[in-house]
């Protein structure tokens, strides 16, 4: 009939998806899935499939049965052998009104690699950083302290643990003043607004020497960061 019809259409624009899609039933069992799932886990048919209730992963029925109880859909990772090859899928669960709930996988593996390969980078940055024998912090474009090395903490004896908790440059100069760790100035105010501005101009670049009361010198490089 017309229903049946309209039915098979959908499937049949179900199956020609490159995406893994299915549907488990109100007992979580698999009771439907597309062309792509059925080949992602090797079956030959999608009644095979069926019968052995697979999944793509162990915790994908998990996620449905959340999906399920919860009446709200529900998100996870799994890493699937698809081909005799790892890849990774990001799954979505999503409870369905008569019962049972639905899913799809989106293969995610290039970006996962991707992610890997990025803090990979970032730790050995940050590494770099904490080695360097210099004083050094990174302040976001919000003025907010987001990096500091062990160097910064001891020249200024501030506790990392404060540090750690992201202040901003004006509540650092602050606390320095407070303790007078900073240059004398006669103003103050406008001295912190000068410092404050430099994040006004990307393309600053300054140096300059702070001579501090307890008899010491310091040299301070400033430059605009690549990420703001």
């Amino acid at each position: 009939d017309e229903t049946a019809g309209i039915q098979d259409r959908y499937r049949d624009i179900l199956d020609s998806l490159p995406i893994p899609i299915w549907l488990r039933n109100a007992g979580n069992l698999i009771s439907w899935a597309n062309r792509a799932f059925v080949d992602a886990l090797g079956f030959a048919s999608l009644e095979e499939a069926v019968t052995a209730n697979v999944a793509l992963e162990w915790s994908e029925r998990d996620l449905a049965e959340r999906a399920m109880t919860e009446h709200e859909s529900v998100e996870g990772r799994a890493s699937v052998i698809v081909d005799g090859n790892s890849r990774v899928f990001s799954l979505s669960l999503n409870p369905m009104a008569e019962g049972g709930a639905t899913g799809y996988a989106t293969d995610i593996t290039d970006r996962v690699r991707l992610e890997a390969k990025l803090q990979v980078v970032t730790d050995a940055r940050e590494d770099m950083v904490e080695r360097i024998p210099f004083a050094i912090a990174v302040f976001s474009g919000d003025r907010n302290l987001c990096q500091f090395n062990d160097a910064y903490a001891q020249l200024w004896q501030l506790p990392a643990d404060w540090l750690n908790d992201g202040p901003s440059l004006g509540d650092i100069l602050e606390r320095l003043r407070a303790r007078r760790a900073l240059p004398e100035q006669r103003n103050f105010a406008e001295w912190k607004q000068a410092q404050l501005s430099q994040f006004n101009r990307s393309a600053f670049c300054g140096e300059e020497v702070w001579h501090l009361p307890n008899g010491k010198s310091v040299r301070i490089f400033t430059q605009p960061h690549l990420e703001g």
